[in-house]
């Protein structure tokens, strides 16, 4: 069975979603904070990716702290009436 809240990770963002939101729509493609079924979100922060040969910026890219997303799997676990890891 689906838990009621889940953590969706996506490019640079985690949020807890609910999937008994009446707005909720598990074919959505993408992820912003303002989706009526997040309950909460947290935005990463862009990185810059080195080139280890020449010292460049080869490209940058979002990042979510790992610690971060520990957080929204425990209060998704806590919303789903679960004990949190």
């Amino acid at each position: 069975m689906n838990e009621r809240y889940f953590v969706d990770e996506r490019v640079g963002m985690v949020a807890i979603r609910d999937r008994f939101h009446p707005e909720y729509d598990k074919e959505r493609s993408g992820l912003n904070s303002q989706m009526p079924d997040v309950f909460i979100s947290w935005a990463g922060t862009q990185v810059s990716v080195i080139c280890k040969e020449c010292g460049h910026t080869k490209y940058k890219e979002w990042r979510v702290d790992p610690a971060v997303v520990k957080i929204a799997e425990n209060m998704c676990a806590e919303l789903n009436g679960k004990d949190p890891k």
